[in-house]
């Protein structure tokens, strides 16, 4: 379990028997932080394969931090939203819920998990556009933006470019179409509203199902722990990436791991790829940011800070009489040109 976050402009300070652990550290030789590079989409892949959809929960806190991070967006209007490395969909799924009346959009590095995304999507009958899609790749992203990928029902995807929904209306949950309401209805609602929002009318928008993203587009962005899975030196690139989908004015959330979290302490011996860049055993990586570095990246591609904070999580394993020191990243940026 985890309690309340407490945020803060400053990242933890280590003991120093802490620093001393992380001067000592072994780092990876040359071949394995090559091959961890080369292997990086393999790496997620299998993950995916190996884990289901199971691995990560569901983020039900997706609402409530979307009211609170962003008071200037109206959540009431029919937003694009784009979520750039969706994984399985556990904050797209919470969202559709949520927020029907929303256009969702999803991509991720990983084959298997846009595969086990679209499943459960049809499983759930739900409207959402989602493909495979390198936030990397300086050369094509996001011009095709998808190798067609095969549904559930034995369906092939192809995703026009950038992203198009082509989720079919007769596939919509009845239980979310009779949530879509009106613009004019929508504008009255109250913040209770929003949480339980009803109307008679039931019918999914044919956009809906048809709209393309587009090029500068998306009213809300969001990267949750993405970033940090991308290797320092090309995190710049994956958002000036992003940017060419986020229409000016444009929201993007940003959460992930933040320097000196407890994690960032327990990597064993080979596991340090460059400084606060590790390998995990299965091969995926992790950076641990400090604030000031993903100002710098947003700044440089046209953005203005609206917030940016470390927050402190303390979480206790109760079984194992255990209580690690957490610390994340979140922050907003509005695009300026």
């Amino acid at each position: 379990m985890s309690v309340e976050d407490i945020s803060s402009r400053q990242h933890p300070v280590l003991t120093e028997k802490e620093l001393k652990k992380l001067e000592d550290e072994e780092p990876a030789n040359e071949f394995k932080r090559k091959k961890l590079e080369l292997d990086a989409q393999k790496n997620w892949d299998k993950f995916y394969k190996r884990n289901k959809d199971n691995f990560f929960k569901d983020r039900h806190w997706s609402r409530e931090d979307l009211v609170l991070l962003c008071p200037h967006i109206d959540l009431k209007k029919r937003l694009i939203y784009l979520e750039a490395g969706c994984g399985v969909g556990n904050m797209l799924f919470p969202l559709i819920e949520y927020f029907p009346w929303w256009y969702f959009y999803g991509f991720d590095f990983s084959t298997n998990a846009i595969r086990l995304l679209n499943q459960r999507a049809a499983t759930m009958r739900v409207p959402l556009s989602v493909c495979v899609a390198d936030l990397c790749d300086t050369q094509h992203f996001p011009l095709p933006l998808l190798s067609p990928v095969e549904s559930s029902d034995g369906n092939v995807a192809v995703l026009s470019s950038p992203l198009c929904c082509q989720v079919s209306s007769d596939i919509v949950n009845p239980d979310l179409a009779e949530r879509i309401v009106s613009d004019q209805e929508r504008s009255s609602f109250s913040n209770h509203d929003l949480e339980h929002p009803t109307s008679s009318d039931t019918q999914i928008p044919d956009s809906m199902c048809t709209k393309l993203i587009g090029f500068a587009a998306a009213d809300l962005t969001t990267l949750i722990f993405v970033l940090s899975s991308i290797h320092p030196e090309k995190q710049a690139i994956a958002i000036r990436n992003l940017t060419k989908l986020v229409k000016k004015g444009g929201t993007v959330i940003v959460r992930d791991y933040g320097i000196n979290d407890y994690a960032m302490l327990r990597f064993g011996r080979g596991a340090k790829l460059a400084e606060r860049f590790y390998a995990r055993q299965d091969g995926t990586r992790v950076f641990y940011f400090r604030l000031e570095e993903l100002e710098e990246i947003f700044i440089s591609e046209g953005y203005r800070i609206e917030r940016s904070e470390y927050l402190f999580r303390k979480t206790v394993n109760h079984e194992k009489n255990l209580c690690v020191n957490r610390v994340f990243v979140q922050a907003v940026f509005i695009k300026t040109r």
